[in-house]
């Protein structure tokens, strides 16, 4: 049995097309290989981000809780300094009355020792 011309020229088609099916299926499996390799480093990188941001997130929080504290001491701070400068306002205020009482009281102390005295001797 001869092999014709169309006999070798099937089989040489047959032969191509199995190389480029085959070439086809490494293509893709190459594709995949890729796929997957990439996969594994975007996963890995979006764990990691994952966890700064948590740990981001867990500094945020109490660096919010210190902000709050010390928002609450400076609130009572300034409270108790706008207490105290009333009551200076106050103790001023009555240092003052009791200070024109005291030199009232003095005039008329003073007064009185010149009367006794301008009386006292004639």
């Amino acid at each position: 049995m001869a092999h014709t011309e169309i006999d070798v020229n099937a089989t040489v088609a047959v032969a191509e097309k199995t190389a480029l099916q085959t070439k086809l299926t490494l293509a893709i499996g190459a594709i995949g290989i890729l796929m997957t390799i990439v996969n594994f480093f975007l996963t890995r990188e979006i764990s990691q981000t994952a966890t700064k941001i948590d740990s981001t997130n867990a500094a945020l929080t109490e660096l919010s809780a210190t902000v709050r504290i010390q928002q609450v001491r400076s609130d009572y701070q300034n409270d108790r300094l706008a207490k105290l400068e009333a009551a200076r306002e106050e103790a001023a205020k009555t240092h003052k009355s009791i200070e024109d009482r005291l030199n009232s009281l003095e005039q008329r102390q003073a007064l009185t020792d010149q009367f006794m005295q301008s009386t006292k001797y004639k």
